[in-house]
């Protein structure tokens, strides 16, 4: 005779999925098009952060600066004697960005951090930068949510 005990709550066998807005930094610092570039580098480097989104003057995300585009700045300087001065954030901005919505599922951002060199991603709507999701962002979610089937 095979018995089962009844469970005292129901089973869910699906995913209860977490979206992106509920583990995103809303916390960010953002540059300015126009902004000059060494003053850029030298901020981020302050406040210890690897890159920044580029908003225009509406508040639309343009683009993002990272290390890696720096690192191109000192290189055009040092080996194509580019003038230094007038340098601006606009001059080395990457413009073609990967961004998520705020309503995708950490689960889909996970694979796309897979599939990509990227450490962050700008979560953005209509055009507006609300919050970056980081790799670490992802991993802490995996820990802070019990109910979830992941494991």
């Amino acid at each position: 005779m095979n018995f089962t005990p009844a469970r005292k709550e129901p089973v869910d066998n699906r995913y209860q999925y977490e979206k992106v807005t509920r583990f995103m930094n809303k916390q960010l610092v953002s540059l300015s098009p126009i902004e000059n570039a060494f003053d850029a580098m030298d901020f981020l480097l302050e406040k210890r952060i690897s890159g920044a989104p580029v908003l225009d003057d509406r508040g639309h995300m343009i683009g993002i600066i990272t290390e890696k585009d720096f690192l191109k700045m000192i290189l055009d300087r040092a080996y194509n004697n580019h003038p230094v001065r007038g340098t601006m954030v606009k001059d080395y901005m990457t413009t073609e960005i990967t961004t998520v919505s705020p309503d995708m599922d950490l689960l889909d951002v996970a694979q796309m951090f897979l599939r990509s060199p990227y450490k962050r991603f700008p979560v953005v709507e209509n055009g507006k930068l609300l919050g970056l999701v980081s790799r670490r962002d992802i991993l802490k979610a995996a820990l802070l949510v019990k109910h979830t089937s992941w494991k």
